[in-house]
Parts: C-alpha cells; sequence; structure tokens
C-alpha cells in the first residue's frame, strides 16, 4: 500500500493538535480541564457529553461562518486556518469525551481511537465538497438570472453565503464526529 504525501503531514498536524489538546506534557490537562466544566452531577455522562458536543459544535460553526465569509477571495488563507481550527477543536473534544468516559489519555490505543474518530469526518468532507459545488452552481445560476444591479447587489451578499454554509458545515461535522467519539468511549468504558 503506497503511503500519501499528505498522510505524513496530517499525522504531524493530528498528533501536534493531539500533544496540545490533552496538555503539552501529554497529562491531559486541557481536556480534562473541558471534561470538567460539562461534568455536571446532576446530569447522566451521556447528558454531560451531549452538552460538550453542542458547545464544541458551536465553536466549529463560528470559526466556519468567520472562516468562511471572505467567499473564494480569502479561501487560499481561510481553509487551511479553518481545518487546524476544526480539528484541534474536535481532537480536543473527543479526548475530554474520552476522559469523560473514564480512559487515560496518555495511553496510544486512546490516541489511535481519538484519530479514529476524525474518520466520521470523511462522510462530512464528502458533504463539504459537494455542498460547496452545489452552492457555488447555485449562486452562479442566480448571478446569470439577475440584472447587472441585483448581480452586484447579490455579489457582496456570496462572502456571507460562504460564512453560512462554512458554519454549517463544519457544525454539522463536529456534531458527527462527537457522537462518534460518544459512542467509541462509552461502549470501551
Amino acid at each position: 500500500m503506497t503511503k500519501s504525501p499528505n498522510s505524513g503531514l496530517l499525522l504531524k498536524v493530528l498528533d501536534f493538535c493531539y500533544d496540545r489538546a490533552v496538555g503539552n506534557s501529554g497529562n491531559g490537562e486541557g481536556a480534562a480541564r473541558l471534561a470538567s466544566e460539562y461534568t455536571d452531577t446532576t446530569r447522566t455522562l451521556e447528558e454531560s457529553i451531549d452538552n460538550l458536543i453542542r458547545w464544541q459544535n458551536a465553536k466549529c460553526a463560528a470559526t466556519g461562518f468567520i472562516t468562511g465569509l471572505g467567499g473564494l477571495a480569502t479561501l487560499p488563507v481561510t481553509l487551511p486556518a479553518d481545518l487546524f481550527a476544526n480539528y484541534f477543536i474536535q481532537v480536543r473534544m473527543i479526548a475530554a469525551i474520552a476522559f469523560m468516559a473514564g480512559h487515560d489519555l496518555k495511553s496510544d490505543k486512546v490516541r489511535s481511537l481519538v484519530y479514529i474518530c476524525l474518520c466520521g469526518n470523511a462522510a462530512a468532507d464528502i458533504l463539504k465538497d459537494a455542498g460547496s459545488q452545489v452552492g457555488k452552481r447555485a449562486v452562479e445560476a442566480a448571478l446569470r438570472r439577475m440584472t447587472g444591479r441585483g448581480a452586484g447587489n447579490f455579489g457582496k451578499a456570496i462572502p456571507l453565503l460562504g460564512g453560512i454554509i462554512g458554519g454549517a458545515v463544519d457544525g454539522f461535522t463536529c456534531n458527527l464526529v462527537g457522537n462518534t467519539a460518544k459512542n467509541v468511549f462509552l461502549r470501551n468504558k
């Protein structure tokens, strides 16, 4: 099996995110602190995890909205920033879920499971690509139908539309990954 040249870079990014998400020393302080913020004795473990996932969804959606505001013009800069920010938020969320479920964040098994949970992203990435293409085609078709003045005004709204689409897709992706993590770590408790 041939290794993709980008797979080594992706693994370095994930390792960087994981090390920062659990604390530079690898002792789990970052994710553990996040987990403690969402652990509530009046809720079940599953309800606490769902609350954590909801708030991380909001963070990812906000990141997607902000980085999508520039539209196609800023895409070369904002796409890497969006991906990195979302990977960090999601890795930290997954590690916090693992911690809440009683797993040792220093374990190589847990680190591997965290990375596997990100594979919930695969379906969302396909959706993101398809959604971007469909959205782009719809905008282009609408622009062709509009008069010059209307097209100019609508053109100003395209970056806003990019922000809305980016926020929705990133929030959906985070939710997918969070629920994957919840299923993996609660099942392996």
